[in-house]
């Protein structure tokens, strides 16, 4: 349910500020939810080299984030090498990175951080994944989700389910945005292992007052152990769920904190 128009709110409240005015220029980035993880992080990875071919002049880039966002950024800013086909495909890992460089799922799993990419402010983020992804309502959801069959053959079937049968599933489930979320997903497990390469900020939502350690808290998507993430330059705590927290003024007023931010830490530019 989620659509870029959702950041209009905060694009609005950025855009009237006339210190950002002046240094930022606003751009989303829209993506099914239903495609598997890796193949959204590769569109997006390669729509921001697009960017750099097209305006080769463009400036270092902030990203801001929301939810499964924060996951598909996490993987524009790591260099993960062969350790996430290591960790998804296990003992036939030789296999898949056997495979030329131009291989989709190669393209999509070994790549190196964006040098263009500055900073990030990750947004009620599933680092980790979040377990709401593989209750029986989101299960029954991911199993009528169908990746386009175009996408199936251009990965692979075999890859995808060698790729299931080594993470415990069923190799005929194709992996997509919702299921792919489970704190299991070894795709997840692995991608946390690797630094990431640039100052990055948290928000995290808690809905209502906690009344227990933040450990036990939940944006009611996300838990606080998912989203929180210990190198993190910032965090902000905001006391809202998921879906609404990014457009409240305390999210918005955050993400305009650490733009300011980012333009002091950048000199005169």
């Amino acid at each position: 349910m989620s659509v870029p128009q959702m950041w209009l709110p905060v694009m609005a409240d950025i855009a009237s500020d006339p210190v950002l005015r002046e240094k930022y220029q606003l751009w989303v980035f829209a993506y099914p939810t239903g495609n598997p993880i890796g193949y959204s992080a590769l569109e997006l990875r390669e729509a921001l080299e697009g960017v750099y071919k097209v305006y080769p002049g463009t400036r270092p880039m902030v990203i801001v984030n929301h939810s499964l966002g924060g996951v598909i950024s996490h993987l524009q800013v790591i260099s993960p090498g062969d350790s996430l086909v290591k960790a998804i495909f296990r003992k036939n890992a030789k296999e898949i990175l056997a495979l030329p460089d131009s291989a989709l799922l190669k393209r999509g799993l070994v790549f190196e951080a964006n040098p263009n990419i500055a900073r990030v402010v990750f947004v009620a983020a599933p680092h980790r994944g979040a377990p709401l992804a593989i209750n029986p309502v989101a299960s029954a959801l991911a199993s009528v989700i169908r990746v386009p069959g175009t996408l199936v053959r251009n990965i692979g079937q075999r890859s995808l389910q060698l790729a299931a049968s080594a993470a415990g599933q069923n190799p005929h489930l194709i992996p997509n945005g919702i299921n792919a979320l489970s704190p299991k997903n070894p795709l997840l497990v692995a991608m946390n292992t690797v630094p990431i390469e640039v100052p990055y900020h948290s928000i995290i939502g808690v809905a209502g007052l906690p009344k227990s350690p933040l450990e036990n808290t939940s944006d009611t998507v996300v838990p606080y152990w998912s989203s929180n993430l210990d190198g993190a330059l910032s965090q902000k705590i905001v006391p809202y769920p998921h879906t609404a927290m990014f457009v409240k003024p305390e999210a918005t007023d955050e993400i305009k904190r650490i733009l300011k931010l980012h333009i002091a830490s950048h000199g005169p530019q």
